[in-house]
């Protein structure tokens, strides 16, 4: 837990954080740590909006095979939907109201995106060359208040595990762990 809480502070302050990074000057920020179902870590982050953000820092490309070659094997491992969707995928949104047809979430844009990057996530190459793990950049517009109300709520929300993490992780009570496997390499 200490090396993972080291490697974002670090990414925070030498790579989000710096002058011109990979998101622009960033001026206002807050996030929060969680921890998933199985005990990954994983940080919520708001960023005040940038103009032009989407275009300038983000992109859902599939990059050149050959020309960019470690760029190209990050984004296929961690950026891609899979071709057989789990239950819990979200790509495909079901439209509310009297037509049961359903839609894309992501738009394309004509010219620029092609049928093989309709799977891909969108990203920002440097952050996502930097933590090599899957990465949801996402531009928050500060009218956006119904977003920006469900994301605060998201990130300061209690943590379940807080309470079991007192009983268990106590002392030297590592082996009286109930699945010491939910521990990844990450703490």
């Amino acid at each position: 837990m200490r090396y993972w809480r080291h490697q974002v502070n670090s990414f925070f302050n030498n790579v989000l954080l710096a002058p011109n990074g990979p998101l622009a000057t960033v001026t206002h920020f807050f996030y929060h740590v969680e921890y998933q179902h199985r005990g990954t870590q994983h940080v919520n982050c708001v960023d005040r909006p940038v103009e032009d953000f989407i275009v300038a820092h983000l992109t859902a490309r599939i990059p050149n095979e050959t020309e960019e070659e470690r760029l190209y094997k990050v984004v296929v491992q961690n950026q891609m939907h899979w071709k057989k969707h789990s239950m819990t995928c979200q790509r495909m949104v079901k439209i509310r109201g009297r037509f049961t047809t359903t839609r894309c979430r992501r738009y394309s844009i004509p010219g620029v995106t092609r049928a093989s990057e309709f799977l891909v996530n969108d990203y920002n190459a440097a952050i996502l060359l930097f933590q090599k793990a899957n990465i949801d950049l996402q531009n928050v517009p500060a009218d956006a208040t119904d977003i920006v109300n469900y994301i605060t709520l998201y990130t300061t929300k209690g943590e379940k595990a807080k309470r079991w993490g007192k009983k268990t992780w106590t002392g030297t009570q590592w082996k009286e762990s109930p699945n010491p496997k939910h521990c990844s390499k990450l703490d």
